[in-house]
């Protein structure tokens, strides 16, 4: 797919009307409309598709088959898209748990006035507009409260809190730039290891103007305002049915 037809669909996507500076204004803009209409999903990896890291090909199932993707390709997807307009932007990663590594995980940093900011669209829950890089600065969020922190072995930690009060680790990463390409041995892990949490778990989310939800196995979780509400899922017909709801999802789509 040529530049100015990738740029072309993917804002159509994602219902982007604004003009395309390289300014904030229309990064944050992009975050946002990206979280808006393309979901977070792993359910190619529950029924045994790969992981694609072509970024045409990503779009054209988001486009044409309604879906998401993991970090791998959400993120190189904005990748592309950022570069083509002109921002000035690099791939980094991340270890979101305690037993991964420095791969478990891909998101960007675009610099823009001498200033950083992290993009990353590529988590179940995650900052609603791009995170500025500044160390030990509390920035609060409609899902919540970020900061970042040095990290002795990686350089960095994401920290996440509900409340303000206590946080959670996101992931640790560095800022040593990546290749895409760089991430392909991990996703064989992600895809089929009995121990990965996206074989072992189906995952759905998106955000709302209010709030983020998430479709888990048998949970429906919703976070607005940094509370969490949680709804049980009874069983496999209603999550299918919260799929076509929530996200415009037809699961024949995937098993076929």
């Amino acid at each position: 797919m040529d530049k100015e037809l990738f740029v072309k669909e993917y804002l159509k996507k994602i219902n982007f009307h604004n003009n395309l500076n390289l300014d904030l204004e229309t990064l944050k803009k992009i975050h946002i409309q990206h979280l808006l209409h393309i979901p977070f999903d792993n359910l190619d990896i529950v029924y045994n598709k790969k992981i694609e890291l072509d970024a045409d090909k990503v779009l054209n199932r988001i486009i044409n088959g309604h879906r998401g993707g993991v970090c791998y390709e959400l993120n190189g997807l904005a990748l592309r898209l950022l570069k083509y307009i002109g921002f000035n932007v690099k791939c980094l990663s991340g270890q979101v748990s305690d037993k991964g590594t420095l791969f478990d995980h891909n998101f960007l940093m675009v610099e823009l006035q001498n200033e950083n900011w992290l993009f990353d669209v590529g988590l179940e829950q995650n900052f609603f507009e791009p995170l500025k890089f500044s160390i030990n600065e509390v920035q609060k969020d409609k899902v919540g409260y970020f900061k970042i922190i040095t990290h002795e072995d990686w350089g960095y930690k994401l920290l996440y809190s509900l409340d303000g009060n206590n946080y959670k680790t996101k992931y640790l990463f560095s800022l040593q730039e990546r290749q895409i390409e760089d991430f392909k041995p991990y996703c064989a892990f992600f895809e089929a290891s009995i121990t990965s949490p996206f074989v072992n778990n189906k995952i759905c989310a998106i955000s709302t103007e209010e709030a983020r939800i998430s479709l888990k196995n048998d949970t429906l979780s919703i976070t607005q305002s940094g509370v969490q509400s949680k709804t049980k899922i009874e069983n496999n017909q209603e999550f299918v049915n919260k799929l076509k709801e929530i996200f415009n999802i037809d699961l024949n789509t995937i098993t076929i």
